[in-house]
């Protein structure tokens, strides 16, 4: 059995993982971690207690961390200390933050995705296709649709989604909603659009507009528990990898 650690335990995203794990037959939760401050410490979840800490690390395999940025670098190095692989979900990390990740991989195998989506991850694959495919004759557009209390705007997903576009193609440039003062739109940018509302999990539109076609790409999420599922597959593969940082997406 793969003995699960999971971070921001009593959270949206850690309660459904919470779940998800114990409909599994070969991974096994052994702590369910959660802030000093949380209002779920010390309070049970069936066999297990709501904690802060990892008391014996021999109890843990692996990692998964849907928490803050703040309380995923501060796990992070619990990670590093008694070498244990790390997914993490958490998104909205700046560059300084980010580089603190890369240098960890450099200890520890980390999966650091901003969606644990598999469909996603296969949407991806098929915009690398589509890039590589059409000329500059295309004008792209990226819209991401997420509920009302998402914090980072534009999505993580969605820069991953332009990153992919301009790995294909180094010229084009990101632009955000806050474009078109007065301007026509210019070659080669690809505007990034954000919209709030409902409970929406998430929405990925990507369109190839030219003077007399479109080709439009997307994707939608139902559910949580699809971000949670991705985790899990995740955790599967990233268990005895060397250190490094990894993308979801080579598990496919």
């Amino acid at each position: 059995m793969i003995k699960v650690c999971i971070i921001g335990a009593a959270g949206r995203l850690g309660s459904i993982l919470t779940d998800a794990i114990r409909e599994t037959q070969d991974l096994v939760i052994s702590y369910l971690i959660v802030d000093e401050q949380s209002k779920s410490l010390g309070q049970k979840n069936q066999n297990l207690t709501y904690t802060h800490y990892i008391e014996n690390p021999d109890e843990v395999d692996i990692i998964i961390d849907f928490s803050t940025r703040e309380s995923a670098l501060l796990h992070l190095q619990t990670a590093i200390k008694y070498n244990k692989p790390y997914v993490i979900g958490t998104t909205g990390f700046s560059d300084i933050e980010l580089n603190i990740i890369k240098s960890a991989a450099k200890e520890i195998p980390i999966m650091h995705s901003h969606n644990f989506s598999y469909g996603i991850a296969v949407l991806k694959k098929v915009l690398e296709v589509t890039c590589k495919a059409l000329d500059e004759s295309f004008d792209i557009e990226i819209l991401e649709t997420h509920h009302r209390n998402k914090l980072d705007s534009p999505s993580g997903t969605a820069i991953n989604l332009f990153n992919t576009i301009k790995h294909n193609n180094p010229r084009y440039y990101p632009v955000t909603d806050e474009r078109y003062q007065g301007e026509k739109r210019k070659m080669r940018e690809v505007g990034i659009m954000s919209q709030r509302g409902g409970n929406i999990c998430g929405e990925h539109e990507i369109r190839f507009i030219s003077d007399h076609e479109e080709i439009y790409l997307g994707h939608k999420a139902f559910d949580r528990k699809i971000f949670a599922l991705g985790a899990i597959k995740a955790a599967r593969w990233l268990i005895g990898k060397p250190g490094g940082l990894y993308e979801f997406e080579e598990i496919l």
